[in-house]
Parts: C-alpha cells; sequence; structure tokens
C-alpha cells in the first residue's frame, strides 16, 4: 500500500494509531499509476478483530471528477467575485434588512463604512454632500 501513495502525503503510523483506537478513519491523499500519474484519493478505513487478529479494511475511492468540478466551482467563484468588485455598478447583498456585502461601488454610492467583515451605513443630515459624481 505504501508504493501506491506519493511519496510526503500519508504518515501510516498515526493513522494506525487512530484506527487501532478503534477510529474510522476519512482522508484524502493522492496514489500513483504505474506510468507515475497521480490520481486523488478518498480512504475511509477502519480496523477491526477478525478471528482474533486486527484486520484493516480500506476502501479507495477515485475522486478525480470531484477535485476537477471544485477546481471549476472555485474558478468560477473567483471570476464572479472579480466582476462583482470591479464593476461600477453597486452590489449590496443584505440579511435580514441589513447589508452582509458590498462592493466599492455601494461603497461609495452608499457612504458606508467598511468595519470588521460587516457594513454599517453612515447617517446623512441635511447639510452633507452627496456622494462624489453624485448631485
Amino acid at each position: 500500500m505504501r508504493d501506491l501513495h506519493v511519496p510526503g502525503t500519508l504518515e501510516f503510523a498515526p493513522i494506525m494509531q487512530r484506527l487501532l483506537a478503534g477510529d474510522q478513519w476519512l482522508f484524502e491523499t493522492e496514489h500513483l499509476t504505474r506510468d507515475g500519474r497521480r490520481i486523488p484519493t478518498e480512504i475511509n478505513a477502519r480496523a477491526f478483530l477478525l478471528g482474533g487478529h486486527w484486520t484493516v479494511l480500506a476502501v479507495a475511492r477515485d475522486i478525480t471528477e470531484r477535485k476537477n468540478a471544485e477546481r471549476v466551482v472555485q474558478a468560477s467563484e473567483r471570476r464572479y467575485r472579480r466582476y462583482v468588485e470591479r464593476n461600477a455598478a453597486g452590489f449590496l447583498a443584505t440579511r435580514d434588512g441589513r447589508p452582509v456585502e458590498c462592493n466599492d461601488a455601494a461603497v461609495r454610492f452608499f457612504a458606508m463604512s467598511p468595519r470588521r467583515n460587516s457594513y454599517r451605513f453612515r447617517r446623512r443630515n441635511s447639510t452633507s454632500t452627496p456622494p462624489t459624481g453624485r448631485r
């Protein structure tokens, strides 16, 4: 089994300690093919007594498609985030009527001040000047 793993991706001693303590363990690693390709793999392992001997049952699942799908979703999220952040139009998301996320254009438009990952509206009085570019 050690020959299947990419060197440096898995330490067997802690895994065996956890398994022999009765834990089930679900983890991800990489396996090597005969031609040297890496395959992302999910392992679900459990140790149990069988005929008085400790036995480990481990099921390995190729998760290449899942990893590829995760990369596609992450790339899409990055593109969307860049679009929203760079857009001249204001973007404001609210939850229960309170702003939870917005882009710089919305901050400028609504005269909000970012504070600890949340946004608060600054009060404007009748003598305040309108945001830049607005009259």
